[in-house]
């Protein structure tokens, strides 16, 4: 029984890729390779009470500061593409 639990049942402990650096506690983070900046969920935007047509609540920061420097491609309405029709600039939907 010992054997086959060592053995046949075990499988290898996730590795690093080539080329990505180690530092502690790098195993204890969640791998989120399915979500996409941008795109927000029907449960976020429930949470943040949000509408279809109202904006996020950080957009108004984007609008003042610029889009994050870490996502240079990145188009979001509002900010640096057209915004969705019967929808305005601002704090209001």
């Amino acid at each position: 029984v010992l054997h086959d639990a060592f053995f046949k049942h075990q499988k290898p402990p996730p590795l690093t890729g080539v080329g990505e650096l180690y530092y502690e506690g790098k195993e204890f983070e969640a791998r989120i390779t399915h979500c996409k900046p941008g795109e927000l969920s029907e449960g976020l935007r429930e949470a943040l009470g949000m509408t279809d047509r109202s904006p996020p609540p950080w957009l108004i920061n984007m609008q003042r500061y610029g889009p994050p420097p870490s996502y240079p491609n990145l188009k979001l309405p509002g900010l640096n593409a057209p915004i969705p029709p019967a929808c305005a600039f601002g704090y209001h939907p």
